[in-house]
């Protein structure tokens, strides 16, 4: 086993996708300059996301078998440049790439911090796949790396351990970073947010991830969202390599 195995938490079994004939997304679904002020909103306005499994408007996968990846990438995706959950030595990281407003990323959520709060070996890595059919996604994938820029990733987090909906409102978030509104826009779109989801959006083109979220599990791919079991038995067989 080496050191450091990637995790790559690719849940796409049930999960929101950007597009289904396998293009990805668009240059401008990942601006590197403001052409709008962000939406997030006001705690009396924030809309939610649908419970239901069809909620997002998007396709969902079967599941799949996982599927093997090439070293190169597990190296890319083990570089520790975005924002993560638990020990740095860590055996495993598990790498996932989430939109926050989308309903599957949001049950993955509580899966993996119950795997962090049972097991000291696996790592967190989170990172941002904002897709073009949730408007206020990028905004909320903004908000956790400014949060993350601060030191304020795991906080910023917990917003969702009770299961919320909601994207954090612009009045949380300015409490959570001790940021006034203004500063809170030039933390959103600073140049390290905006290199941060650049790098993120590469990887995932590389990776052809298209759906939220996407597990890599020791160089496993996992489309979908797992059950509990089935990423338990995938990280002991990573373990084991």
């Amino acid at each position: 086993m080496k050191p450091s195995t990637l995790l790559v938490l690719s849940l796409s079994l049930l999960h929101c996708a950007d597009a289904p004939s396998g293009e990805p997304p668009a240059d401008e679904t990942f601006p590197s300059e403001p052409t709008r002020a962000p939406t997030l909103t006001t705690e009396e306005s924030a809309p939610s996301v649908a419970d239901d499994e069809g909620g997002c408007g998007c396709p969902h996968a079967a599941a799949e078998a996982p599927r093997t990846l090439a070293d190169d990438d597990r190296i890319a995706l083990e570089a520790d440049d975005a924002p993560a959950i638990g020990r740095r030595d860590a055996a495993l990281s598990v790498v996932l790439f989430g939109d926050y407003r989308c309903p599957f990323t949001l049950r993955a959520f509580p899966l993996l911090r119950e795997l962090l709060a049972r097991r000291n070996d696996v790592r967190v890595v989170f990172r941002q796949l904002p897709l073009p059919m949730h408007p206020d996604a990028e905004d909320v994938a903004r908000a956790a790396l400014a949060a993350a820029a601060q030191g304020r990733f795991g906080a910023f987090q917990d917003l969702f351990a009770d299961g919320r909906r909601q994207p954090p409102s612009t009045t949380e978030l300015t409490g959570l970073l001790a940021l006034s509104e203004a500063q809170l826009r030039d933390a959103l779109y600073s140049p390290e947010v905006d290199a941060s989801l650049a790098r993120d959006r590469a990887l995932a083109t590389k990776l052809a991830v298209h759906a939220s979220p996407t597990l890599f599990v020791g160089g496993r791919r996992l489309e979908g969202l797992p059950s509990p079991e089935s990423l338990t038995a995938t990280i002991e067989a990573a373990l084991e390599d």
